[in-house]
C-alpha cells in the first residue's frame, strides 16, 4: 500500500511540472508566431508572451534568427526553445506512465499475496492447495 501510494504521490507532482511544461511550451509557439509576423506587435499580449517565455531564451539567443517577408523575424532559439520543451513534455509523461504501471502492478502483486495468504490459513484448504501456495511463493522470492 505504502508503495503504490509513493508512485501516486510522484505521478501527482510530475503532472504538475508536465502541465507547466505544456502551458511553457504554448507560449513558445505563440511566440514563434506573433515574431514570425511582425504587424503582430500590436496584438494585446504580446509584451506578456515574450517576457515569460524571454525567461527561458538565454541559453537559445546565440542560434540567432531569419528576417521573414512579414516584417517579422523567425525565431531559431525559440523554435530550439520549443523542441526541448516537447522532449522534456514526452519524457515526463513516458515516466507518468511508467510509475503508473509500477504502482498497478505493486497493488495486483499485493492482492495476489493476500489471495494465496488466505488460502493457507483457511480451515478448509486441502493439504494440495496448502503445497501450490507454498511452491508459488518460493517461486516468486526467487
Amino acid at each position: 500500500m505504502a508503495e503504490e501510494q509513493s508512485y501516486m504521490g510522484i505521478v501527482r507532482v510530475i503532472k504538475i511540472f508536465n502541465a507547466l511544461i505544456i502551458i511553457l511550451g504554448i507560449l513558445t509557439l505563440a511566440r514563434i508566431v506573433l515574431e514570425f509576423f511582425g504587424q503582430l506587435k500590436t496584438v494585446p499580449g504580446y509584451q506578456f508572451v515574450m517576457n515569460i517565455t524571454g525567461i527561458f531564451m538565454p541559453p537559445f539567443k546565440s542560434l540567432g534568427s531569419v528576417n521573414t517577408p512579414y516584417n517579422g523575424i523567425f525565431d531559431i532559439g525559440a523554435t530550439a526553445l520549443l523542441l526541448v520543451v516537447l522532449l522534456i513534455e514526452f519524457g515526463l509523461t513516458s515516466l507518468t506512465n511508467s510509475l503508473v504501471r509500477r504502482s498497478r502492478l505493486a497493488t495486483a502483486n499485493k492482492a495476489t499475496v493476500e489471495v494465496r495468504v488466505s488460502g493457507l490459513n483457511s480451515p478448509t484448504a486441502s493439504s494440495e492447495t496448502k503445497q501450490e501456495n507454498q511452491t508459488a511463493d518460493k517461486s516468486q522470492t526467487k
